[in-house]
């Protein structure tokens, strides 16, 4: 670990390889922040500099690190390095940036990040220098607010329609025309709204109101109910593991009492439920534990 943050910490913004979309709007969303920063600062109007670090915190920890969280463990291990590296340089620039508002948390958050742990009396986020602006990309900014508007849009009309966001759901459609957005703007899309697909459809669009308009399928096909299930005893296996004080790296086994018909479930969706659970085993038989109904299926699940 001590070798990967000493790595970490030679890494530059011009160094950096934001090829993720996520990457690359978030780096943005920094230098956008420090530029707001540095030029009320230099008014000497420190209210007003101190306002766009909270929105930049929001924004990263609610949409960037929550969005990132399978990057970093994920299977592609360029792009978790890349995810660890963006992480990493993000995190000290902020330190840097807070350091006259907060400096005891940016001394802690420096501190910790960068390796050094208080262990070197030379190395403070105080004795740095104020980090230099970079242009950000104003294009990155803009793509990630329609994303998020579209995503808003699309968690609204599921609400309405009363379908939890755990149950995939068929299409969903957006006045939007796609031919123009990046495979990872789609993805995301897709991802956030838990949707198979993402189409254009230009019968939302009206000569009254030209705003973002967003419709989605209600319709759950068997397969679709079947991935529903398949994600509640995801949800419950985690919500089990926090309750148990369990690591993210301790290996569990999974004691689940249901039907022939939760069983078969469940073996057909089982490399998807023991990834994001670090299941090593899963036991069929009759157990005290926690309930979880969907539909027809009902499991009593329990860890060990």
């Amino acid at each position: 670990m001590n070798y990967m943050l000493t790595i970490l910490s030679l890494k530059s913004y011009k160094t950096l390889k934001l090829e993720n979309i996520l990457d690359e709007w978030i780096a943005s969303r920094l230098y956008q922040t420090l530029e707001k920063v540095t030029l009320a600062l230099d008014k000497y109007e420190l209210d007003v500099a101190a306002r766009p670090l909270a929105d930049f915190v929001d924004d990263l920890s609610t949409w960037y690190l929550r969005r990132s969280r399978d990057r970093f463990k994920g299977d592609d291990f360029n792009d978790s390095m890349r995810t660890q590296e963006t992480t990493h340089f993000v995190l000290i620039t902020l330190a840097k940036i807070m350091a006259p508002f907060m400096p005891f948390v940016s001394e802690d958050v420096y501190q910790r990040v960068s390796g050094f742990r208080m262990k070197n009396v030379e190395k403070s986020v105080h004795l740095e220098n104020w980090p230099t602006g970079e242009s950000f990309k104003k294009e990155s900014l803009e793509n990630m607010q329609k994303i998020r508007d579209i995503v808003n849009l699309g968690l609204e009309a599921r609400d309405k329609i009363k379908i939890r966001v755990r149950q995939p759901l068929q299409i969903l459609k957006i006045s939007e025309d796609i031919s123009k957005m990046d495979n990872q703007i789609i993805e995301l899309i897709k991802d956030e709204v838990n949707v198979k697909e993402v189409i254009f459809d230009n019968t939302l669009i009206s000569k009254e109101d030209s705003g973002l308009k967003v419709s989605i399928s209600p319709e759950i096909t068997p397969e679709l109910l079947e991935e529903g299930v398949a994600r509640e005893i995801i949800r419950l296996t985690q919500s089990l593991r926090k309750k148990a004080n369990l690591n993210p790296d301790d290996k569990i086994d999974l004691i689940v009492q249901t039907d022939k018909t939760g069983q078969k479930l469940i073996q057909k969706y089982l490399e998807q439920i023991k990834k994001p659970t670090n299941i090593l085993n899963i036991e069929f038989t009759e157990n005290n534990g926690e309930e979880v109904t969907v539909e027809q299926y009902v499991f009593k699940i329990m860890v060990k």
